[in-house]
């Protein structure tokens, strides 16, 4: 970490070499257990520069990009039979962006805070695992490119109020992206009202949600939709 301007503006960095064991499962599950596996491994580096609410009462702000390659990753595969394998087949490239922004207000008895983040990620499948791979380079399935998600909340002594958003872009079902049309974007909003009691060392909230506000139909994996305007009521009891 650098700071250009002393708690205000900085820039920060980080490179990193890492594995992952096999797990015992992978080694030495009777039914297509590999001993001869190799750890996964992934080379991953980001940059990134931050803006703290002391430059310009701007709010706090950071911007980062990065990439991971990752090669020998572990995967089961159809062997012969019905039977799986564990096997070092899969190399992943991923890269993108991200951004995030936060800022709290104060007017009189009500604190406001906002945060917004959005990301744009691109993750591939890099090298061929067998002749005529359809998947290289193709988005990977489910992997949106484009996220967004934003959330205000306003608190007056003991009652909150939250309002937030998400919206994802389309994503493909399968590898190969073009067996079928891939899965529309959505744009979902939740809000919630909770109050706050305090007994003694106790505090109990009172929370009332109103999940999917607008009563949208999307799905986040092919075939399973998810639920429409719902409403859950809960309290929460610490001590």
């Amino acid at each position: 970490n650098y700071q250009i301007k002393e708690n205000k503006i900085y820039l920060q960095s980080q490179i990193s070499n890492n594995f992952r064991a096999p797990t015992f499962n992978d080694l030495y599950w009777p039914q297509g257990g590999n001993e001869d596996l190799s750890p996964e491994r992934a080379f991953k580096s980001e940059v990134g520069i931050g803006i703290t609410d002391e430059f310009l009462s701007m709010g706090d702000h950071n911007f980062t990009v990065y990439r991971s390659q990752i090669s020998d990753g572990i995967r089961w595969t159809p062997s012969s039979g019905s039977t799986f394998q564990a096997q070092n087949y899969l190399s992943l490239l991923s890269y993108g962006a991200e951004w995030s922004a936060s800022k709290s207000f104060k007017f009189g008895n009500f604190r406001t805070r906002y945060f917004h983040s959005a990301s744009y990620t691109r993750a591939t499948i890099d090298k061929s695992r067998f002749d005529g791979d359809q998947a290289v380079n193709n988005q990977l399935p489910y992997v949106p490119k484009w996220k967004y998600s934003g959330t205000i909340s306003t608190t007056n002594k003991n009652v909150t109020m939250l309002f937030s958003s998400r919206w994802v872009s389309e994503r493909f079902s399968t590898e190969q992206n073009n067996i079928r049309n891939p899965e529309p974007s959505f744009f979902v909003s939740d809000v919630s009202a909770s109050y706050l009691l305090k007994f003694n060392s106790t505090d109990v909230q009172f929370k009332l949600s109103v999940n999917n506000l607008f009563n949208r139909r999307y799905e986040i994996v092919r075939l399973y939709p998810q639920p429409l305007r719902n409403f859950l009521f809960s309290i929460i009891i610490k001590h």
